[in-house]
């Protein structure tokens, strides 16, 4: 199981193709757009304790119907940390504006 956190970036960064670099039990994709500049930026990593995610169904009192999820809080953190390192480190050295590391799209890939 492979857990990951996707944001869009504020860049002027130039990469021709996406960009994928592996470190340790994580992977870290660097996305262009139409423009070849820097678009997007995604961490995946492994999951240790797949117990932490569930998935399931509630009956809400006044909506019906709600899907409920959990997701292992401690490695979201970790992610995000990664983000906000990569954010600091790219903006010092390159043209990186921002990452858009507090609303990321989650992605949980059973394998």
């Amino acid at each position: 199981m492979k857990f990951s956190l996707l944001c869009d970036v504020e860049s002027s960064i130039e990469i021709v193709d996406k960009v994928v670099i592996k470190r340790g039990n994580r992977e870290y994709s660097f996305v262009p757009d139409g423009e070849n500049i820097l678009h997007q930026i995604k961490v995946t990593s492994d999951v240790d304790r797949p117990e932490q995610f569930t998935f399931g169904s509630i009956q809400h009192p006044a909506s019906g119907p709600t899907m409920a999820h959990r997701i292992d809080r401690d490695l979201n953190s970790s992610l995000t940390h990664d983000l906000q390192e990569l954010e600091s480190l790219l903006g010092f050295s390159y043209g990186l504006t921002r990452i858009h590391w507090a609303h990321p799209f989650m992605k949980v890939i059973a394998e």
